[in-house]
C-alpha cells in the first residue's frame, strides 16, 4: 500500500466551501427522500475494495458531494415524523464542525469542556433543578438509558455500602429492574450486563 501521501490538515476552507452547495441543497429537502429506494445504486459506488494507493483529499470531497450528502437521512424535512430526533440547526452544525477540528478530545482543559458545563447549568435553571445536580451530554437516547441505569445502580448499591463500579455486583443481594411493556428497546441492551450478572428484568 502506498503510504507516501501525508494526512492533510491544510485546505480546510477550500474543502468545506466545496461541500457547502451540497449541504445547502440537502437542507432544502426538495423532492422525495431517495436514500432508501436508491440504496443499491449508492452502495455500489461506495462499497469499494481497500485502495492500493491513496485517493487524496479531492476524491474524498467529491464522494461526499456527489454520493454521501445527497443520500443522507432527511430527518429535518418538515414532513418527517419517524423519530423525536431532528436535524441540527445551522448554529449546531457550525459548532459541531468547530468541535471536530479543535475540540475532539474531552480530557484536559479546553473551551469545549467548559461550554458543556455552562450548557448543563443552563438546563438546570431552565428545568428548575437543584444547581448542585451534575450531568453530561450523550450521543442519543440509547446511551442516555445506559448511563442512567448505571448511575441508578451505583446509587442504589452505595446505600448498601457496596461500590459496584469498583467491586462488581454483589452476590448476597438480589436486584430487579422494572419497566413497562412499552419500554424502549435500548433498555434491554443497557440491561444486558445487569441480567447476565444475576439480576432480573421485568
Amino acid at each position: 500500500m502506498n503510504t507516501s501521501e501525508h494526512a492533510k490538515c491544510d485546505r480546510l476552507a477550500h474543502s468545506v466551501n466545496a461541500l457547502l452547495p451540497a449541504l445547502e441543497q440537502f437542507n432544502r429537502f426538495d423532492g422525495s427522500d431517495l436514500a432508501g429506494p436508491e440504496r443499491t445504486k449508492w452502495r455500489r459506488v461506495l462499497d469499494q475494495p481497500l485502495p492500493q494507493r491513496a485517493q487524496g483529499l479531492e476524491s474524498v470531497v467529491n464522494d461526499l458531494q456527489a454520493v454521501v450528502i445527497p443520500n443522507g437521512l432527511c430527518i429535518g424535512a418538515p414532513g418527517f415524523a419517524g423519530w423525536v430526533t431532528t436535524a441540527p440547526t445551522t448554529s449546531g452544525t457550525v459548532a459541531s464542525l468547530a468541535a471536530s477540528v479543535s475540540g475532539a478530545q474531552r480530557y484536559w482543559v479546553s473551551a469545549y469542556n467548559f461550554l458543556e458545563t455552562v450548557a448543563l447549568r443552563w438546563l438546570c435553571e431552565l428545568l428548575g433543578l437543584d444547581p448542585k445536580f451534575q450531568g453530561l451530554f450523550v450521543s442519543g437516547g440509547a446511551v442516555a438509558n445506559l448511563v442512567a441505569l448505571g448511575a441508578a445502580r451505583q446509587y442504589a448499591f452505595e446505600q448498601l455500602g457496596v461500590d459496584p463500579a469498583r467491586d462488581g455486583m454483589p452476590e448476597m443481594h438480589r436486584w430487579r429492574l422494572y419497566a413497562s411493556s412499552e419500554v424502549h428497546h435500548a433498555i434491554f441492551r443497557a440491561a444486558g450486563s445487569w441480567v447476565s450478572a444475576g439480576g432480573t428484568f421485568r
